[in-house]
C-alpha cells in the first residue's frame, strides 16, 4: 500500500499487521481481520498490546480494506473498456 511514512514508534505495529495480514481469511471478498484471528496471532507471538496499539492495528485493517475495495471498483472486469483484464497493478501479462 502506498501512503505516508509511519513514525518510527509505529513501525513494529505495521510489521505485526503485515504478518497477521498473511493469514487473512477471504472468500468472495476480502474480510476484515477478526478479533479471534488477531488474538491468536498476538498469543502465538506472546505480544501484549496497549489499547492505542490495538486501535492502530484496527485502523491499518480498515485502511487496507478501503484501499482494496477502491482498487476493486476501479477494475471494470475482463474485456470491458478501461479494464486491466482482471489483473492487479504491478502484474505482468
Amino acid at each position: 500500500m502506498d501512503g505516508p511514512d509511519l513514525p518510527e514508534c509505529c513501525s513494529h505495529l505495521w510489521a505485526w499487521f503485515m504478518d497477521a495480514h498473511q493469514a487473512r481469511q477471504s472468500g468472495m471478498s476480502t474480510l476484515p481481520l477478526s478479533w479471534s484471528d488477531l488474538h491468536a496471532f498476538l498469543s502465538l507471538h506472546e505480544i501484549r498490546l496497549r489499547p492505542w496499539e490495538i486501535r492502530c492495528l484496527r485502523a491499518f485493517d480498515r485502511a487496507y480494506l478501503t484501499a482494496f475495495a477502491q482498487e476493486d471498483t476501479n477494475d471494470d472486469g475482463p474485456g470491458e473498456a478501461g479494464s486491466s483484464g482482471g489483473q492487479h497493478r504491478g502484474e505482468e501479462r
